[in-house]
């Protein structure tokens, strides 16, 4: 096993932020750090959002401007350009931007990615799908407000033995109940 070793992660101001680690190795593939600032040029008002979905990295977050966006990858390296992630509204003719101010959450199920998220205007936490990365469904209210961004992933039910999607929010209403 290697000794650790400072590695350098990103630098803010001219401050260099470092962190330690080990490097090791699954036994298929080895791990690789890259530095995001130099690989997005991007800036979040909260924690990025990643997933593999249809061979491409997909990085979501939200920005000050309460509008998420989306950026994929075919490497990891090189990005395409940002997208903001629009969402079919009722009264309207185009997809709109979804709001938030908070990270999303995201999830692939049954070919499809998913997509979670908090409403800013009235704290809803909306599901919607996609099944190319780009032309979104029409988003579903799932019965409960939060003041925080939702969690997202698929488990594997032992009854009736398959896969599910599991949302996972802190409620409003009942001060900080989860909900799953």
């Amino acid at each position: 096993m290697a000794a650790w070793q400072p590695c350098p992660l990103w630098s803010f101001n001219g401050i260099q932020v470092v962190s330690t680690y080990t490097p090791f190795a699954f036994p298929t593939a080895a791990v690789t750090l890259f530095d995001p600032v130099k690989r997005t040029q991007q800036h979040a008002t909260d924690a990025p959002t990643l997933i593999e979905f249809n061979d491409r990295l997909y990085i979501s977050w939200v920005y000050s401007d309460k509008k998420m966006y989306m950026m994929s990858s075919v490497d990891g390296v090189v990005f395409d350009d940002k997208v903001t992630i629009s969402v079919p509204t009722a009264g309207k003719s185009t997809p709109q931007p979804a709001p938030s101010t908070h990270r999303p959450a995201l999830a692939v199920f049954d070919g499809r990615l998913w997509l979670a998220w908090t409403n800013a205007s009235d704290g809803q936490v909306l599901l919607t799908s996609t099944a190319d990365g780009a032309m979104w469904a029409v988003p579903v209210a799932v019965g409960g407000t939060s003041s925080r961004g939702p969690a997202l992933t698929v488990f594997m039910a032992p009854e009736p033995g398959q896969e599910v999607l599991v949302l996972g929010w802190s409620d409003t209403v009942v001060k900080d109940q989860m909900n799953v």
